[in-house]
């Protein structure tokens, strides 16, 4: 069976298994029910599955066209940021958004489980189609690519010159390129490709609020720092 027939079977099946199935109906709508179940449970591997395809349904049935199941190595073939996340049962069913997009039902089951409200299941929903990509003709399509390319080349250029020389200018040059690329998954890429450390990040992100900081900020600074050592 393939995974997107299994995860359409289980959701299918949880729908079944509820009080009013016409409350799960795979609408966006349904998702605050959806926790209301899922928080009064313990975390399990198979419940975790079982409402992270509900999940995923719903998101996907707003966009079947971009938004597919994927198994996990699918995923990191791919993608250099599903790869250093390992495996495990929250991951070995993701959705993928577009062309690079992947995104995480069975693990913001987990998460909602654990932590509540701050990770709602339906914002994350919001936030998945909003990332997704419309429908484009093919001169649209061309012109994206080439627009990232573009971006892609900007910022390896960028993260070149911030890797020799990592200073607090090289380093705003780089976050500048960087940013204008669309999704995680590519600047993680360019930072990989570029063997860029953390300590080198951080080094000069210490440099660049030095460098900010006004000259009319640094004597409240050093007050600061005198009441701290009296």
């Amino acid at each position: 069976m393939s995974l997107a027939k299994e995860m359409a079977e289980l959701a299918s099946r949880f729908v079944a298994s509820t009080d009013d199935a016409t409350v799960f109906d795979f609408g966006l709508a349904s998702l605050p029910r959806l926790e209301a179940v899922v928080a009064r449970q313990p975390i399990a591997e198979a419940t975790t599955r079982t409402w992270g395809a509900y999940l995923g349904q719903t998101i996907r049935q707003q966009s079947p066209d971009v938004i597919t199941w994927v198994d996990h190595a699918t995923a990191a073939a791919t993608s250099s940021a599903v790869r250093g996340l390992g495996y495990g049962p929250d991951i070995s069913a993701i959705l993928r958004v577009g062309a690079d997009g992947y995104w995480f039902p069975l693990t913001k089951v987990e998460k909602f489980q654990r932590n509540g409200k701050q990770d709602s299941l339906a914002a994350f929903a919001g936030v998945v189609l909003a990332m997704a990509p419309r429908a484009a003709s093919p001169d649209q399509d061309e012109r994206e690519r080439a627009r990232r390319a573009e971006g892609d080349e900007r910022a390896l250029a960028a993260g070149t010159r911030f890797r020799d020389e990592p200073t607090a200018a090289t380093l705003c040059e780089l976050v500048g390129a960087v940013g204008g690329n669309v999704h995680y998954s590519r600047y993680a890429e360019i930072y990989r490709q570029l063997e860029l450390r953390t300590d080198e990040l951080t080094c000069a992100a210490v440099a660049l609020a030095r460098q900010r900081r006004s000259s009319a900020d640094r004597p409240r600074a050093w007050r600061a720092r005198a009441r701290c050592s009296a």
